[in-house]
């Protein structure tokens, strides 16, 4: 037997709190007030001494930062990516990640396997490594359904993981053949993705890794791969290239930054201020990319960062103005909100949205050089659904925190300087107002999640499997109908704080003699709090 599967244990994600005043329909549904703090958790710092400049890059998705000549993983212990021999300067210099789904292994068509794949460029060698990390194994059974105790649900569940400590360099790639731009460095900026095509023709899940090529001087261009799965079950795949999408002659800068989500590529300018918008044509399982739209705006500013979310919003930093630009797509891409930060703060150095609920700003320059980086939510008040800002995390060193930005989309900000000691991690505490009035009774849950201790063989039988399962506890806000009904809060910490609020709106059908009070959850992520109803 060559290769244990560790345990990986599934979380399941509670749901938001609600309030419901009134026992007919004829009330309106009303939704408590979330408080929202991030706290700061613990720094990366491998190792002081020998690195410098943490947090040079950090990826998005929050798997992998960088320092000036070397590369760490966030979620394995701080390991460092080995340095490729033949990466000159510049390793680091923008990094990235994807999980990357593979085809069911032969013998159980229910099965599959996904890979933690990274992305590391090195400017000066113009060369992307990638490097495969942990692999994951999911299967799709049959449960109860836990909204109807006579039903059952197909639900894909984690039966194992197996974990490369310290991944090693899986393919290199270079500049390719004929590059339209010979002078335009490769691999300025790196992104990983996918897109999905589900129809009558074709059904496809292909993973993609974008490679942007900059000059200061002339437009550069993007290399669009796609992964290439071969018919052994065993292995990843291969990064081919399929497509070498040409900047505009006119946009001097082309590939400063690049971000990918669906049907949508976006590339921005920062010398010229310009945001090229790229759609996806499909034929199948074949795909190009054509130039969709252009936005505009401050030379050396606009479109220094740049983040696209699953919910079609585009978010634009312009950092000179101290202004973020978010925009909504229709038939054209146009403003929907413009968020202004204070002069001088570089505020929109960086930018990371998220679903169309929240999202992050970075402002390096804030605090006197020690940056701050702002959380917005939208204001489920406003007609418009404008996002406000809810938080900040504010730094004291002169290290220009909020410079990079990370987040693994749940409810963790991954924070790094231009010039930082370490990454900083934020954790955001979610709470939510009840009456104190509603008790909470503690009962099992239906659903379950599984512990596997599994063992295959090269050809992927398995040969040994066992199972321990758990149950997971929810909270059901008792007290009198229709006026406790949060629904069940998965996790809920009961040893938590309580902090008792006396300027909250009076609802009718609240008793006015009854404060309220705040409780907290442990395993709910923003998107399942920030929404508005």
């Amino acid at each position: 037997m060559d290769g244990i599967f560790e345990i990986l244990v599934l979380v399941l994600v509670g749901v938001a709190a609600r309030s419901v005043c009134g026992a007919r329909g004829d009330v309106p549904v009303i939704r408590e007030p979330d408080s929202i703090e991030f706290s700061i958790g613990y720094d990366f710092n491998p190792n002081r001494s020998l690195y410098r400049n943490y947090g040079r890059q950090v990826d998005k998705r929050g798997y992998v930062y960088s320092s000036d000549e070397a590369a760490f993983l966030v979620r394995n212990g701080n390991a460092v990516l080995p340095k490729p021999d033949d990466a000159a300067g510049g390793y680091g210099n923008a990094v990235s990640s994807t999980q990357i789904m593979r085809a069911a292994r032969l013998i159980n068509p229910n099965r599959k396997n996904s890979y933690q794949v990274y992305f590391v460029c090195a400017e000066e060698s113009e060369t992307a490594f990638v490097y495969q990390g942990y692999e994951i194994v999911s299967e799709t059974r049959v449960v109860k359904d836990p909204n109807n105790p006579n039903g059952t649900i197909e639900e894909e569940v984690i039966i194992g993981t197996q974990v490369i400590d310290i991944p090693t360099s899986y393919q290199n790639l270079s500049k390719p053949d004929n590059a339209p731009a010979p002078t335009a460095k490769f691999c300025h900026d790196i992104e990983g993705g996918s897109f999905v095509n589900n129809n009558a023709l074709s059904s496809c899940n292909v993973s993609e890794l974008f490679v942007t090529a900059w000059s200061s001087t002339s437009a550069g261009y993007v290399a669009r791969y796609e992964l290439n799965f071969d018919s052994n079950p065993a292995e990843m795949g291969e990064f081919n290239i399929v497509e070498v999408i040409s900047g505009p002659r006119d946009v001097a800068g082309f590939g400063h930054k690049v971000v990918a989500k669906g049907d949508w590529l976006v590339v921005s300018s920062v010398i010229n201020g310009v945001v090229v918008i790229y759609k996806r044509m499909i034929e199948q399982c074949q795909s190009r990319f054509i130039e969709y739209q252009r936005l505009s705006g401050m030379p050396d500013s606009f479109g220094q960062d740049i983040s696209i979310t699953f919910k079609d919003l585009l978010w634009v930093g312009s950092w000179r103005e101290d202004k973020v630009y978010i925009y909504g797509t229709g038939l054209q891409w146009t403003e929907k909100q413009v968020l202004q930060g204070v002069a001088g703060e570089r505020f929109g150095f960086s930018v990371v949205g998220m679903g169309d609920t929240y999202g992050f700003v970075g402002a390096p320059g804030a605090n006197f050089g020690g940056g701050t980086t702002y959380f917005f939510k939208k204001n489920c008040q406003d007609p418009a659904l404008a996002f406000i800002e809810a938080d900040r995390m504010v730094f004291n060193e002169s290290q220009h925190y909020g410079y990079e930005i990370g987040t693994d989309g749940c409810r963790t900000a991954l924070l790094g300087g231009g010039d930082g000691e370490a990454v900083y991690r934020w954790n955001a505490d979610i709470s939510a107002y009840f009456d104190e009035y509603c008790t909470c009774v503690v009962q099992k849950s239906d659903r379950e999640y599984a512990q596997h201790y599994m063992f295959h063989d090269d050809l992927g039988l398995d040969s040994c499997q066992v199972q321990v399962s758990h149950q997971l506890y929810e909270c059901q806000m008792g007290g009198a109908p229709y006026l406790c009904n949060y629904g069940p809060q998965h996790g809920w910490v009961f040893t938590a704080p309580r902090e008792q609020i006396t300027d909250l709106p009076s609802f009718k059908c609240v008793p006015p003699e009854h404060q309220f009070v705040r409780r907290r959850w442990m395993f709910n992520c923003l998107h399942d709090v920030v929404v508005c109803p």
